[in-house]
């Protein structure tokens, strides 16, 4: 198993709120939401059969002046899980369209992606 990971404080955010935004990203994008409870929403779009399912998990917990957030991002295939991170060879351009959907999300928040994300 191999995942992209961001973990970052979000500032003025609670995270009911910022779980709501992940759903309103998840529709705006044409995702599935597979899992939503209230710590937690796991979304994804595509199939595992083509091009690999793109999956974005997205916690949250509250602190003082907002939320603790971790990002989970991978590709679910019928070999197993890839990290999305765009720039390895194999599975390159299932692992480039699990990046955009991560760096978009992250990016969305007001937050660098690249300055977060490590790709485990």
């Amino acid at each position: 198993m191999s995942r992209s990971i961001a973990r970052f404080l979000l500032g003025g955010v609670a995270p009911p709120q910022l779980l709501q935004t992940a759903l309103n990203f998840a529709a705006a994008e044409g995702m599935a939401v597979r899992e939503n409870s209230p710590g937690h929403v796991l979304l994804s779009k595509g199939s595992i059969w083509w091009a690999g399912r793109r999956c974005l998990r997205v916690w949250a917990q509250p602190m003082p002046a907002g939320s603790d957030v971790l990002v989970e991002a991978w590709v679910d295939t019928t070999f197993g899980e890839f990290n999305a991170n765009p720039g390895e060879f194999l599975g390159a351009l299932p692992r480039g369209m699990a990046w955009s959907v991560a760096r978009r999300f992250v990016e969305s928040l007001g937050i660098q992606a690249l300055s977060v994300f490590v790709h485990a």
